[in-house]
């Protein structure tokens, strides 16, 4: 598969069922606890749709941790913007070409699908959100990548995950104790008070369309609320104020009482 650093695999082409034991893991880190976090709103019995980036390692957590055992990817409705649709999204330079699928849609049919409102789930990326709850994934920094078909697919789903690190720029955790300690952080922040440019403004999805939507970091959990952005869970072993609300340049128009936190289990070896 030429750009992939994947040589020529039949399974990516569909006819067989992927086995999750030869499927790639995660190394241990943020990037996992993300994946393992947005995996836990994934539901079986409807079309889930996938990001390139964090979020697109959900379902390889998700085939380490036994979900798929016993063919029980079949429970599972896995797609992106690509067109492969059931077997396991991959990650990484695989990304767009499932392993397994049962059908290869064309660019035309997969969009008049996602347009339709027929992935009621979409697990994307995101760059910055800033104060107004907009995600910004198509221009920041030097980076111009485009919105691609993002706008489509967070503009039809029902439930949206939008997943990141909280920081980038050399962000350093360690994982340990069932939660986060940040030896260094990221030199850039990504909660900010004017994104660059709107990709799509979710406060609005939720107020006016009835959308729900998560923003999923290694630190924190929020909820899209109508009057804002809510904090609604914690790592243990990070400092509110100096590793979230610090780290932030607008504040959370909520913060939970009592404050969750993050299970345990998502930072487990």
């Amino acid at each position: 598969m030429a750009g992939t650093d994947n040589p020529f695999d039949p399974a990516y082409l569909g006819g067989q069922r992927p086995d999750p034991s030869i499927l790639p893991r995660l190394p241990l880190g943020p990037d996992k606890v993300i994946a393992r976090r947005a995996a836990a709103e994934v539901r079986t019995g409807r079309t889930s749709i996938f990001g390139f980036g964090a979020s697109s390692d959900a379902p390889l957590v998700m085939a380490e941790n036994g979900f798929f055992d016993g063919g029980r990817i079949d429970d599972y409705q896995f797609t992106t913007e690509h067109g492969p649709f059931g077997g396991v999204v991959m990650s990484g330079w695989q990304f767009s070409a499932n392993m397994g699928p049962e059908a290869l849609l064309d660019g035309l049919q997969q969009f008049d699908f996602i347009d339709g409102g027929n992935c009621p789930f979409a697990a994307l990326a995101f760059a910055q959100v800033d104060s107004n709850c907009n995600v910004n994934v198509s221009w920041f920094g030097s980076s111009n990548p485009g919105a691609g078909g993002f706008i489509d697919i967070a503009q039809n789903a029902q439930d949206l995950v939008f997943t990141g690190t909280f920081t980038t720029g050399g962000l350093n955790c360690e994982l340990s104790d069932g939660g986060l300690t940040i030896n260094k952080e990221g030199s850039v922040r990504k909660l900010v008070k004017v994104a660059e440019q709107v990709t799509y403004p979710i406060r609005t999805g939720v107020t006016e369309r009835g959308q729900s939507a998560l923003v999923i970091t290694e630190r924190a959990v929020f909820r899209v609320e109508p009057q804002g952005l809510a904090l609604i869970e914690v790592a243990k072993g990070v400092d509110v104020r100096r590793d979230i609300l610090g780290q932030m340049e607008f504040e959370p128009h909520r913060i939970a009482d009592p404050l969750r936190f993050m299970d345990a289990a998502l930072f487990a070896p």
